[in-house]
């Protein structure tokens, strides 16, 4: 009767854990790297701190791309291939939970424009322009 007592216990633990919810990181922003990539930053979320956080799942366009050990808040994200608009979001995540989505962003890229020469006729100088692959 007391090893049925214990396990019961045990059950009663783990499905208030399951029942626990995780709240998204909060302040999800990028910042240009370069063509290709962008650096992903997020805080944490604070009301997560009685959570055992395993880490972070990045989702691009709504597909799991990558995920990201508990105690990092910054990644790159290195496999923009095609010019278009992409949605990023992130989701924390412990052993038995994921967050709901954390703020949206959405992160346009075209393609990589080739450098444009202007010279000006009345002078030598020349003028180099690269035209910005990331808004």
């Amino acid at each position: 009767n007391r090893l049925l007592n214990q396990r019961l216990h045990e059950l009663e633990l783990r499905l208030n854990i399951k029942s626990r919810t995780l709240y998204p990181p909060l302040r999800v922003h990028i910042s240009k790297r370069d063509t290709k990539s962008f650096f992903l930053h997020w805080i944490p979320n604070p009301l997560n701190e009685q959570h055992s956080i395993l880490g972070y799942r990045i989702y691009i366009d709504n597909i799991l791309k990558n995920s990201i050990q508990q105690g990092k808040f910054e990644t790159i994200i290195d496999y923009i291939y095609d010019e278009g608009e992409y949605k990023i979001k992130l989701r924390t995540y412990d052993e038995y939970n994921e967050s709901e989505d954390s703020n949206i962003i959405v992160a346009r890229f075209r393609r990589q424009q080739p450098i444009t020469l202007q010279s000006d006729s009345n002078s030598s100088s020349v003028t180099i322009k690269r035209l910005s692959n990331y808004q």
